[in-house]
């Protein structure tokens, strides 16, 4: 007879609290949708409140309780509030889950410094506040934190796959994620002592079909993008379920530190 528990308590995450901020989008509903899956309640945190009411309503029908909480995420005081409204709400935090990001697409020699530290801001500072002012809460509850990176913080992009799209990769994104990657590696070592695990997850080119209508898009980003990738597709939102699952639950008990790519092997080459 097995001593180990079976897989399914290890994928259980019944009465656990998990933040997800920037949840309303793309990436961000199939990660809130992974985590109340698995049974955890879901707070949901984006700058939008109609967005953030919308998806917390949902997953309440189809899963467990969710709440909606707006806020910025890079404001401090926004973060501090946030923090006391989950404690307040639910008495705890299990899973804090760094999504957000919102940032300009300037081309580089015209960017201002001000567009270069909105970005950073946005993707990095952002989970310095997040985390701190959580960390009470996941000590507590030897929680697990994800922040969500990109291979553009391990690789820098192929410039020549965009065409005259217009969407290039800004010089911000790839500096502040590089910079995820490693204060999740910082945030590791300095709290396992605490029970907490932090690691973080790199996604690939996730496919936007917001943009199928921009001709450009479908007729050179993508069929490119698609040839430099080993499996031949980009990527998913669902395709990060799988990653999610197993960072936020036991089933990474003794997995920190870490970044887990998520690519179709775009990096590999």
């Amino acid at each position: 007879m097995s001593t180990h528990p079976p897989l399914t308590d290890l994928f259980d995450l019944s009465d656990h609290v998990a933040i997800v901020t920037g949840a309303p989008g793309q990436l961000g509903q199939a990660i809130a949708e992974t985590v109340a899956e698995l049974g955890a309640h879901v707070v949901v945190v984006s700058r939008t409140e109609s967005k953030c009411d919308e998806l917390a309503s949902r997953l309440s029908e189809e899963y467990q309780r969710a709440i909606s909480v707006p806020a910025d995420v890079t404001d401090p005081d926004e973060v501090e509030a946030l923090a006391e409204a989950v404690r307040s709400e639910f008495g705890r935090l299990d899973i804090l889950i760094n999504n957000a990001y919102a940032g300009e697409t300037t081309d580089f020699e015209e960017m201002s410094a001000q567009e270069f530290n909105q970005g950073v801001h946005s993707a990095l500072t952002s989970v310095f506040l997040t985390t701190r002012e959580t960390l009470p809460m996941l000590r507590e509850a030897g929680g697990s934190i994800i922040n969500i990176a990109s291979i553009y913080g391990v690789v820098a992009p192929n410039h020549g796959i965009y065409g005259e799209t217009g969407l290039n990769n800004p010089a911000h994104y790839g500096a502040a994620k590089a910079g995820v990657i490693q204060l999740s590696r910082w945030l590791a070592t300095r709290y396992a002592p605490d029970g907490i695990r932090t690691n973080a997850l790199t996604p690939g080119g996730i496919y936007n079909p917001d943009l199928e209508s921009v001709q450009e898009y479908e007729n050179t980003f993508v069929p490119n993008y698609e040839e430099l990738t080993p499996l031949g597709r980009m990527g998913r939102p669902q395709d990060l379920k799988g990653a999610i699952a197993f960072l936020a639950t036991d089933a990474s008990s003794w997995v920190t530190g870490q970044n887990i790519v998520v690519d179709g092997g775009w990096t590999t080459w």
